[in-house]
């Protein structure tokens, strides 16, 4: 029996020993979520609720007790919690003040971000007219393009072939013509020269 309580004192110093070298500091935090702070150590009845804690909450840890139990404050209100529902870490995302500056640049950049907005639509509604300008000057040089290949295409034609023949034909004659009279006149002027000589003897 005496070896009983013995052993019973002595878990009991290590629980106390292990607690206080675990909460050792006086902050803590709730790491589960509806977590409950009661008035006693009991969870057998929901009579004892002062009120239902979220996951981070801050806490200031007044005493353990070897039953499993936490006596912490908030806010002037104090309570008992389960331990294993505590935790010194301190939570990754905590609530951060945001001063006027802060304020300040933040509506600096959206004002920013909503110019942005505005000049990237007006270069999107610039981006449209220089496209369709440039889809209208390629359908005008595709028709400028089909214009040159008929053209050439009568150009090449036996029709205008022939046309071509016969101006040459035309301007040979005319030019054997032009020719045959220049030196038929030439002819005429030497008799001309030669009878006046005659004459004159």
């Amino acid at each position: 029996m005496k070896i009983t309580t013995m052993k019973k004192n002595i878990l009991l110093i290590a629980f106390l020993f292990f607690s206080l070298s675990v909460f050792s500091a006086s902050t803590i935090y709730v790491e589960t979520d509806a977590s409950i702070l009661r008035s006693d150590k009991s969870d057998k009845n929901d009579s004892n609720i002062i009120k239902t804690l979220s996951k981070d909450t801050k806490l200031e840890l007044l005493t353990m007790h070897f039953s499993g139990w936490s006596k912490v404050s908030l806010g002037g209100t104090t309570g008992w919690i389960l331990s294993n529902e505590l935790t010194q870490n301190t939570p990754k995302i905590l609530a951060k003040v945001v001063d006027k500056n802060t304020i300040i640049k933040l509506q600096s950049l959206e004002e920013e971000l909503l110019n942005l907005k505005q000049k990237n639509q007006q270069l999107s509604s610039e981006s449209i007219d220089i496209k369709a300008l440039n889809d209208k000057i390629k359908n005008k040089n595709k028709a400028i393009s089909k214009q040159n290949i008929a053209l050439q295409a009568q150009l090449d034609s036996p029709l205008i072939n022939d046309v071509n023949w016969y101006l040459a034909a035309l301007l040979g004659l005319l030019s054997g013509f032009i020719i045959s009279a220049f030196i038929a006149r030439l002819k005429q002027k030497k008799r001309n020269s030669f009878n006046t000589i005659n004459r004159s003897y």
